[in-house]
């Protein structure tokens, strides 16, 4: 998902949680060279258009927080989120990041981080309910954490006798009994399932 919010493709120092990870992976982005990053989790997604959640979104602040962390110990990381999803094996990572320094500050939907590009560089202000007052931040980058939108070949899907479910995702044969098949001898697997 390529958003809209939060001044996305007006400055190159906002920029998806996927393009911080190429970034980083290519060497691309120096961690040294970065004083302040701010992570906003659930841009675009978790609202009336998506109103579901991709899973991914926090798995990929987490791992991110962590190699931004590793390649600058002095860093710091700030990661807005609404819920953050930690499920499973992922929990480790969030609890390493918040050791290493990392501060995950919670935003309710109708209340979220605004992003102003000003002329000395960028900032994000929001209300710490934990803190109870207004925060600001001057990050050297800011990551939006966007979610999956589906895109679903419907021609395909119906010769071959597949239903999408409300979300748009591929739809399962029954969820419990048989949660990869999606009819006799068609089976999913990804994130084309949700």
């Amino acid at each position: 998902n390529r958003p809209e919010l939060f001044h996305y493709g007006q400055d190159p120092r906002i920029l998806t949680q996927r393009e911080l990870e190429t970034a980083l992976s290519e060497n691309s982005l120096d961690p040294k060279t970065l004083r302040e990053v701010v992570m906003i989790q659930c841009v675009g997604s978790r609202d009336e258009e998506h109103p579901y959640c991709s899973r991914i979104c926090c798995a990929s602040a987490l791992k991110n927080s962590l190699k931004l962390l590793d390649g600058n110990p002095d860093l710091r990381v700030i990661v807005f989120y609404r819920d953050l999803r930690a499920f499973g094996l992922m929990e480790r990572d969030y609890r390493k990041a918040r050791e290493r320094g990392a501060i995950f500050v919670p935003f309710e939907p109708d209340a979220p981080p605004v992003v102003e590009i000003k002329d000395d560089g960028l900032i994000v202000t929001a209300y710490d309910p934990i803190a109870g007052f207004t925060v600001r931040f001057r990050p050297d980058r800011v990551a939006l954490s966007t979610g999956f939108i589906p895109e679903v070949p419907s021609a395909l899907l119906d010769r071959l006798g597949v239903a999408a479910d409300p979300e748009g995702f591929l739809k399962e044969a029954n969820p419990k009994f048989r949660p990869l098949d999606l009819c006799d001898g068609v089976y999913g697997c990804g994130t084309a399932l949700g």
